[in-house]
């Protein structure tokens, strides 16, 4: 019993979320048709911490101010950060270039984004080495590319199909 109302369960589990990333805007100028994705748990993690990384990172960029070198501390953040990911640096060495370039107040939210890079990257196998998400993203494609006012419907039908059994979040980005 699915229809096209999305206020109903979707695929008889009501679960559903807004990743709004785009926190200049109000998140009702941000939610098109065609920004909707139908995923399992795994993309919903997926997405979520992906959207927490982008908080964050925006977050940090909005309370630097840039300063009149020939590299911002916000670029200076992003290289430690790097260096940290590929382990030229310690997480000692990280922390106080946090300090250095951000400042106290926001160096803690910096402090765990290599944890949640981390799991990030450990997300992406799961999803693309596998071919049932890989049959789950050709169906997104087919529906992103769809012109059809009725492509939203056939595409939450054509999701539902493949979970059966598993959750199924409606995500909007």
């Amino acid at each position: 019993n699915n229809n096209n109302n999305s206020n109903d369960s979707v695929c008889n589990k009501n679960n559903e979320s807004n990743f709004d990333t785009n926190t200049s805007h109000d998140s009702s100028t941000c939610i098109n048709t065609k920004a909707l994705f139908y995923g399992t748990d795994v993309f919903f993690v997926f997405f979520r911490l992906y959207s927490i990384l982008y908080e964050r990172l925006y977050e940090i960029k909005k309370s630097i101010q840039v300063q009149q070198e020939k590299l911002s501390s916000y670029e200076r953040f992003l290289e430690s950060l790097k260096k940290l990911l590929n382990r030229s640096i310690t997480l000692e060495q990280y922390e106080n270039d946090c300090r250095k370039f951000i400042g106290p107040d926001y160096s803690y939210k910096a402090f765990t984004l290599n944890f949640l890079i981390q799991q990030l990257i450990k997300q992406i196998p799961i999803l693309y080495g596998n071919s049932y998400y890989s049959g789950l993203m050709c169906t997104f494609e087919d529906y992103k590319n769809d012109e059809n006012e009725s492509s939203e419907y056939r595409y939450q039908k054509n999701c539902c199909e493949f979970f059966q059994s598993e959750n199924c979040f409606k995500i909007q980005y």
